[in-house]
């Protein structure tokens, strides 16, 4: 294993020329460089701060063991059409989603182990100068919703939905940010986290919202984009939920699950539009989720107060 480099500048240049490509995510690819290493390369396109971001996050986490793969450098490539790269430590296994797709794991079995692990992960403190206050974060992009590069609310809507974000209790549990099956590898029958980006500190609610988005929101509105941004299909995602569910609060009361879930679906609709702040993305349709904020979301502010509490 190479020594890690903690700079937050590239140390170094390299090609992806005749590397094997290991996988395509929402926002990198992935190529081999050894049998221990693995480059996270990001398009030209894709803001350099926000990878210089995940950098530090990453060695934050791994350095207050958190389970995730060692950050090894920050690097720059060389071709055209690729800007910064993160060279991570190369975990063997599959994730828990490629455990699911393939058939080598049961689907309640992952979603007990995935729901432990989640709960296990919101009990870690993290206190650490490179992480943010999630409930901070989003409130933020919540009011850049109204700024004419958006244009996705009127300021007052914009207001009401940052002032959603600050009544969640603060908290400084770990949250990773994008926690779902596709981001979760079984290490050695450990399980690891990988893609960083998002980690932070905050209500565990926040963590839950971008796991609905991912098992419940994207298989509803584009059910063959599913695979491609959370390596499941539309069907597989939605049947994760409720044993996940399960698994992590411990109970299959069907009245107080229905009520969490409404919570998540408030703060997941509310991320999914954060989202286009965060990582302007030309395929979201900022009209329909100007039309989900309002009717889901801000017309139900009397809900607020309670599901937060039950959550």
């Amino acid at each position: 294993m190479m020594r890690r480099n903690l700079l937050d500048a590239p140390s170094r240049q390299l090609s992806i020329t005749g590397l094997e490509q290991l996988g395509f995510g929402g926002t990198a690819t992935t190529f081999a460089l050894s049998d221990t290493s693995l480059l996270k390369a990001y398009p030209k396109s894709y803001p350099a701060e926000n990878v210089v971001r995940e950098w530090r996050r990453a060695v934050g986490a791994y350095g207050l063991a958190v389970p995730t793969a060692e950050p090894l450098e920050l690097v720059s490539l060389e071709e055209d059409d690729f800007g910064l790269g993160i060279v991570f430590e190369r975990l063997s296994g599959m994730t828990l989603a490629q455990e699911l797709m393939t058939g080598q794991t049961e689907l309640e079995s992952v979603a007990g182990r995935l729901g432990r692990f989640m709960r296990e992960l919101h009990s870690i403190e993290l206190r650490h100068h490179d992480f943010e206050d999630q409930r901070e974060v989003f409130a933020h992009y919540a009011l850049r919703l109204a700024d004419k590069d958006f244009a996705v609310l009127e300021r007052k809507e914009a207001k009401q939905l940052s002032k959603l974000y600050m009544t969640l209790p603060q908290t400084m549990s770990f949250l990773h940010g994008d926690l779902h099956a596709a981001n979760v590898i079984d290490h050695t029958n450990q399980l690891t986290l990988i893609d960083m980006e998002g980690v932070g500190f905050g209500h565990p609610l926040l963590d839950w919202a971008g796991t609905w988005q991912a098992l419940e929101l994207i298989p509803s509105l584009d059910p063959d984009c599913c695979e491609k941004y959370v390596s499941l299909d539309a069907t597989t995602a939605r049947n994760l939920m409720k044993p996940l569910m399960q698994a992590y609060f411990g109970t299959s009361d069907e009245k107080r699950q229905s009520e969490r879930l409404r919570a998540m679906e408030i703060f997941g609709i509310a991320k999914y539009a954060c989202m286009i702040v965060r990582d302007p993305n030309p395929w979201i349709d900022r009209a329909s989720v100007a039309q989900m904020l309002r009717e889901q979301v801000l017309d139900h502010s009397d809900e607020f107060e309670y599901l937060i509490s039950i959550f």
